[in-house]
């Protein structure tokens, strides 16, 4: 293992002993610089279509706006998603889910908060910030505190608010694969 001695750096082995914290700061800088992690890591998105459900009667897409995009590298997977309802979207009944585009791991449904996720009522001018929650490998919702540090509501037809036309939710969240 390459040690920093000072000046330079200097192979050794290195057994039962203290290492220099600095020294080791140092190496992994140096080891990451090299490594993919350090190089230009410029992997495109793919694009996804978000499956919007519900617990109840199934909303409808409608004319809205729909952009899914989506990076795996190795076992962690980035998704965006944002959906702008149009004049013909139905919002169905119950709480409203939507699809992952890579299956979640079982750590990260245990886990379940992975991302943040924003709420935007246009009518009112108002917006919310919400929770990315992982509630199965293969969906996720949006939970927003219904009281101040109380509990968690999911978003669906009626909450937080009416939805209508011009109305946004947005999530950005990242988990592991399965």
């Amino acid at each position: 293992m390459p040690v920093w001695n000072g000046s330079a750096w200097t192979a050794q082995k290195i057994v039962n002993a203290q290492i220099d914290p600095a020294a080791a700061i140092a190496y992994s800088k140096l080891n990451l610089a090299g490594s993919v992690l350090g190089s230009d890591l410029s992997l495109p998105y793919a694009n996804y279509t978000p499956t919007w459900t519900s617990s109840g009667t199934a909303p409808a897409i409608g004319n809205a706006a729909v952009v899914g995009r989506y990076v795996q590298i190795d076992k962690v997977v980035h998704c965006y998603g944002r959906i702008t309802f149009g004049s013909t979207s139905t919002f169905g009944t119950g709480v409203w889910s939507f699809a992952l585009p890579v299956a979640a791991s079982a750590n990260a449904i245990t886990a379940q908060l992975s991302g943040a996720a924003f709420l935007y009522d246009s009518s009112a001018n108002a917006m919310g910030i919400a929770l990315a929650a992982i509630t199965s490998s293969l969906v996720m919702t949006t939970e927003y505190p219904a009281t101040w540090l109380g509990t968690l509501a999911q978003a669906g037809q009626l909450t937080p608010w009416t939805w209508a036309t011009g109305d946004i939710v947005e999530w950005n969240t990242m988990y592991e694969a399965a």
